[in-house]
C-alpha cells in the first residue's frame, strides 16, 4: 500500500507531500458516506472525460486545418478581386457567426463548471461542519488540482481555436473561394473558442500583408501548434493517469469501507454482548444485595434468638435453683418426720410393753377371783386379733383431722371400714411415694383400754397400725374428715371434673397447699405413647414419648410442667429439663442398663412432684 501511495503521489505534482495513499482513502472514504457527493464526484468525472473527448477533436481539427492550408498555399488560384472580397466577406461573416455559437456553447460549459465547483464546496463545507481534520485539507487539495486540470485544457483549447482562427484569416487571402470554404466548414463546426467579436479591419489588414511574412507566420504558428498539441498531449496523459488513480483509490476505498463496515458490525455485534453481560452483572449484583440484606436480617434474628436463649438459660437456671431449694426442704421435712416416727414408734413399744403388764396383771386377777366380767371378756377377745401396735390418743387424732399432722396413714386390711374412698391431690409424688401411700396406716382414733365400746364402733380388729420407718413424707399433709356427700356432677357447675367428689364419713388426704379459691392442685398428667427405638448409628438408644404441653411456659393439671424423668424398672436414669422435649439419647455408659430391663416409663416433673404411671 505504501509503495502505490508513493507512486500515486509522484505521478501527481500538484498533490502535497503528507497526502498519501492512506489518507487520500481516509478522505475520499469520508466522502463516500454521502451519496450526494459520491454522485457529485461522478458527475465531475464524466464532465472531465468530456473535456478529454473535446481536447482530443482539437487535435484532430488542428491537424485537418494544417492539411487544408498545406493545400492552399501549394495549389494557387487565380480569382478575381471582386469575388475574392465577396468570398472573404462571407467567410468571415460565417466564421464570426460559427464563433459565436462556440463561444456560448463554451460559456455555457463554463457555467456548468462554476456550478459544479460550487456544489463541490458546499459538500466540502459540510464536511469540514460535520467533522474538522487533515483529510479536509486533502480533499480541499484534491478538488483543487481537478479546477486547475480544468482551466489548463479550457486554456489549451481557446489557444488552439484562435492560432487556427488567425491561419484560416491569413490563408483566405491567397486562397481561392473553395478552399476558402473547405476551411471554414472544417474549422466551424468544430474548433471552439472565447472570442466573441471579429472586427473587419482587422480581416483587411491581414488581406493586404505580403506572401513571405504569411509563410513565416505560418511555420511559426505550426510550430506553436506543434508545441501546443504536445502539451496537449501530456495533459490528457495526465487526465488519464490521474482517471485511473482516481479509479484505483475508489476501489480501494471501497474495499476499506466494506472493511470498516465489517468491523462496525462486528463491534455492534460486541457491543450488544457487553450490553448483555452488563444486565447479567447488573442482576447477579442485585442478587447479592439481597443476599446480604438477608443476612444481616439473619443476623439480626440470630442476636435476639441468642438472647431470648440466654433469657431462657437464666430462667432455668433459677428454676433449678428453685427446685434444690425445695428438694432441701423436702429432705428436712422428711427428717423431720422419720424423727416423729421414731418418737412414735417408742410410744407404741411402750404402750406394747404396758398393754401385756396390763394382761398379765388381768389373768392374776381372773386367777385369784375366778370371775371372768362381761367387760373383760370383751377386751380379752378383742385383743387377741390385735398385732402389736401403738395406741394412739384421741385428741391427737383429731389433731391430724384438723391438718397439724405430717404423717399419712392408711388401712391395709380387708375389713368394710378399711374400703373407704380416700381421695387425694398431691403436689408431690411418684411411683415409690405411691406406694409408700399404700403401705402406711390410715389414721384413725386408737382406743383407750377402757373404752371398750369406741372400739367396737371404729372396728379395731381390722384396722393394722404398721407405720413405715423409711417412708418419705410430703413437704405439707393435710388430713380432713367428709361431713357431707358431694357429687359435682349434680350442681350447675362449669367444670366439674376438675371437683373431687366426696363422700361422708371419709378421710381426705391433702398433699400441697390451697389456693385463694378453695382448690387443690394434683400431679402433672403422664406423657403418652412412650417408645424406646435404636438410633441413627450403633450403640445410641432413642427414647421418645408425646409431651404433655407444647409451651415452654406450660402446665399439666393445673401445675407448671419442668420436665421429664426416665425410669427403667422403676429406677430414675436420667431427667430432661425442658416441658417440650419429646425424646431423648440414651448415652453409651447407660445403654446396658436399658438392654436388661424388662420397662421403660417416662413420668412428667413439676414442683409438685411427678406423675404416676
Amino acid at each position: 500500500e505504501e509503495t502505490q501511495g508513493n507512486g500515486v503521489e509522484a505521478s501527481i505534482p500538484g498533490i502535497p507531500r503528507g497526502w498519501t495513499g492512506s489518507s487520500t482513502a481516509r478522505a475520499l472514504c469520508q466522502l463516500y458516506y454521502f451519496p450526494e457527493t459520491e454522485e457529485k464526484v461522478k458527475h465531475l468525472k464524466r464532465k472531465n472525460a468530456e473535456l478529454a473527448l473535446i481536447a482530443k477533436r482539437l487535435e484532430e481539427r488542428a491537424r485537418k486545418l494544417q492539411e487544408a492550408n498545406l493545400k492552399v498555399v501549394n495549389a494557387p488560384v487565380a480569382m478575381k478581386g471582386s469575388s475574392l472580397e465577396l468570398c472573404k466577406k462571407a467567410c468571415a461573416h460565417q466564421r464570426a457567426k460559427d464563433l459565436t455559437e462556440q463561444a456560448s456553447a463554451l460559456l455555457a460549459k463554463d457555467k456548468q463548471i462554476d456550478a459544479l465547483q460550487q456544489e463541490c464546496r458546499e459538500l466540502q463545507a459540510k464536511l469540514t461542519a460535520g467533522k474538522e481534520g487533515p483529510h479536509c485539507l486533502n480533499l480541499l487539495d484534491f478538488d483543487h488540482l481537478l479546477r486547475e486540470s480544468q482551466k489548463e485544457v479550457l486554456r489549451l483549447q481557446r489557444q488552439i481555436a484562435l492560432k487556427n482562427f488567425k491561419e484560416s484569416r491569413q490563408s483566405s487571402k491567397t486562397g481561392s473561394k473553395s478552399s476558402s470554404s473547405i476551411a471554414a466548414n472544417c474549422l466551424g463546426p468544430s474548433v471552439p473558442t472565447l472570442d466573441t467579436s471579429i472586427n473587419y479591419s482587422s480581416l483587411s489588414k491581414g488581406v493586404q500583408l505580403g506572401e513571405p511574412t504569411l509563410e513565416f507566420e505560418l511555420r511559426k504558428k505550426r510550430k506553436k501548434c506543434e508545441n501546443l498539441e504536445h502539451e496537449v498531449r501530456k495533459k490528457h496523459k495526465r487526465c488519464k493517469e490521474l482517471v485511473s488513480i482516481v479509479e484505483f483509490e475508489n476501489a480501494d476505498l471501497k474495499l476499506q469501507v466494506v472493511l470498516v463496515t465489517k468491523e462496525r458490525d462486528s463491534a455492534l455485534q460486541k457491543s450488544q454482548g457487553l450490553q448483555t453481560k452488563l444486565e447479567n452483572l447488573e442482576q447477579v449484583l442485585k442478587h447479592m444485595r439481597d443476599v446480604a440484606e438477608r443476612r444481616q436480617q439473619l443476623e439480626a434474628e440470630h442476636e435476639e434468638a441468642q438472647l431470648a436463649l440466654q433469657e431462657k438459660q437464666e430462667e432455668v437456671r433459677w428454676l433449678q435453683q428453685a427446685q434444690a431449694e425445695a428438694k432441701r426442704e423436702h429432705e428436712g421435712a422428711v427428717q423431720l418426720l422419720e424423727a416423729q416416727v421414731r418418737d412414735l414408734e417408742d410410744q407404741c413399744r411402750s404402750h406394747i410393753e404396758q398393754f401385756s403388764l396390763l394382761s398379765q396383771e388381768l389373768k392374776r386377777f381372773q386367777l385369784q377371783t375366778g370371775k371372768t366380767g362381761p367387760l373383760t371378756s370383751t377386751l380379752v377377745t378383742s385383743e387377741l386379733p390385735l398385732m402389736p401396735c401403738c395406741s394412739i390418743p384421741q385428741s391427737q387424732c383429731r389433731q391430724w383431722e384438723k391438718g397439724n399432722c405430717c404423717q399419712k396413714w392408711m388401712s391395709s386390711g380387708a375389713a368394710a371400714t378399711s374400703q373407704k374412698q380416700v381421695k387425694r391431690l398431691e403436689s408431690q409424688s411418684s411411683s415409690s411415694k405411691s406406694e409408700s401411700m399404700q403401705n402406711s396406716p390410715k389414721s384413725c382414733p386408737t382406743p383407750e383400754v377402757d373404752t371398750a365400746s369406741e372400739m367396737e364402733e371404729l372396728d379395731v380388729d381390722s384396722i393394722s397400725l404398721i407405720p413405715e420407718s423409711g417412708s418419705q413424707g410430703p413437704a405439707n399433709l393435710q388430713v380432713f374428715l367428709a361431713r357431707y356427700s358431694y357429687n359435682p356432677f349434680d350442681g350447675p357447675n362449669e367444670n366439674p371434673e376438675s371437683e373431687l367428689p366426696l363422700t361422708a364419713g371419709e378421710y381426705i388426704y391433702i398433699y400441697g397447699d390451697m389456693d385463694e379459691d378453695g382448690f387443690f392442685e394434683g400431679t402433672p398428667d403422664a406423657p403418652l405413647d412412650v417408645q424406646a427405638e435404636p438410633g441413627p448409628s450403633a450403640g445410641i438408644l432413642v427414647i421418645s414419648w408425646l409431651p404433655v404441653t407444647i409451651d415452654a411456659e406450660g402446665s399439666s393439671n393445673g401445675v407448671r410442667v419442668t420436665g421429664y424423668a426416665v425410669y427403667a424398672d422403676g429406677q430414675k436414669v436420667m431427667e430432661v429439663a425442658s416441658p417440650t422435649a419429646g425424646s431423648v439419647l440414651v448415652e453409651l455408659s447407660q445403654l446396658q442398663m436399658f438392654q436388661v430391663c424388662r420397662e421403660v416409663s417416662v413420668r412428667t416433673m413439676s414442683l409438685y412432684g411427678e406423675s404416676s404411671l
